[in-house]
């Protein structure tokens, strides 16, 4: 197994939660690519967080898909100039001691939600990252279209065909499928084009 890299990647908690965000994961990861690639040009980014973490992360990217590593908590596979490229992270035993602030409500009423379409729109400014808000409109989307699923709901899966631009006049989450209760599959919008996928399951229960 070839590793080109590795890194810690130093993530904050999110508001009150004791977990990582997979966002949080996802935007430190690109940022860690772009800066090793020295380029944006990433591509067919498929993104999944296995368990739950409460420590921080290290990144491994490698050249070739590497054998028996065990324990991973994410993987982050890509393409970067047609060549395919494999990312594990695994947790460490170092403690996230920083926290920032998250007012997710208030993220909320500034969202445009259709029902009866099944889907959900953000048109305006926002302190956040673009995945933080991808993130938090399939949550108020999936929390207003299952009422009855009423413990909470995680980030497991993203795919996107690219790195997308920092700058946007729209975001829009469309509800896709829903695989037998497990995972819910919606769609990712940017500036009306469809970019990617987002996938969700129910909080697991104690």
């Amino acid at each position: 197994m070839n590793i080109l890299l590795t890194k810690n990647l130093k993530i904050s908690f999110k508001g009150q939660r004791n977990y990582i965000y997979a966002s949080d994961v996802f935007i430190k990861v690109v940022q860690v690519l772009k800066d090793y690639f020295s380029s944006e040009n990433i591509e067919e980014i498929d993104f999944s967080m296995h368990k739950i973490a409460s420590n921080q992360l290290e990144f491994t990217l490698y050249e070739e898909q590497p054998k028996g590593v065990h324990d991973m908590q994410s993987v982050f596979n890509f393409k970067f100039e047609e060549k395919e490229y494999f990312g594990i992270l695994k947790e460490t035993k170092l403690e996230i001691m920083k926290r920032t602030e998250y007012l997710e409500p208030e993220l909320f009423k500034q969202f445009e939600i259709n029902l009866l379409e099944k889907d959900i729109c953000f048109r305006g400014k926002s302190e956040y990252s673009i995945m933080d808000i991808y993130t938090s409109l399939n949550k108020h989307l999936l929390s207003n279209m299952f009422p009855e699923i009423k413990q909470g709901w995680l980030s497991v899966r993203t795919k996107f065909n690219k790195v997308f631009p920092d700058k946007y006049e729209q975001l829009k989450v469309v509800f896709k499928k829903d695989f037998a209760g497990r995972y819910f599959q919606s769609n990712l919008y940017f500036n009306n084009q469809e970019i990617g996928q987002i996938y969700f399951s129910p909080k697991q229960t104690s």
